[in-house]
């Protein structure tokens, strides 16, 4: 039976990873809230049409990207639910970039990166509900106003 659970898990998390991501004519992923493509970020599967595993797709581990790129963040929002890890992917060349927490001078930052070097990446679990600025702070003036919105 592991077996069986595992290849469902597979493909549930083929088809998750499916309904979260559009390429785009510009070459690049976009990622998606669901499954009808609103909004930026995920949200988790939705519907449930013949044949979907929704036991296999709950039990998938989830992430979400963000692109480091050109002096920004993309997508500038991700809406997600707890537990789910937000993976900032370093593509910028000639450059570097933090992701912290907040505003700047704001204060104390509740996660702030390592310095992040063209072709890195750094990933933070979010486990707690909430609204989670973050802004880099080698380019605080350009690279500012970014959120993760964590949905229980």
């Amino acid at each position: 039976m592991l077996p069986v659970v595992r290849a469902a898990g597979l493909v549930a998390s083929i088809a998750l990873l499916g309904s979260c991501i559009d390429f785009s004519l510009s070459g690049g992923p976009t990622p998606r809230a669901d499954a009808s493509g609103a909004g930026a970020g995920t949200g988790g599967a939705s519907g449930g049409g013949a044949g979907t595993d929704a036991a296999a797709i709950d039990a998938a581990p989830v992430e979400v990207h963000v692109l480091v790129n050109n002096l920004s963040f993309t997508p500038k929002e991700v809406r997600i639910k707890v537990g789910t890890t937000v993976i900032w992917d370093m593509m910028d060349t000639g450059t570097f970039h933090f992701v912290v927490e907040g505003n700047p001078g704001a204060g104390m930052p509740r996660f702030e990166s390592p310095r992040l070097d063209t072709g890195t990446t750094w990933s933070r679990k979010f486990t707690e509900p909430g609204t989670y600025l973050y802004f880099c702070s080698n380019h605080s003036t350009v690279m500012r106003g970014n959120r993760v919105v964590v949905e229980p």
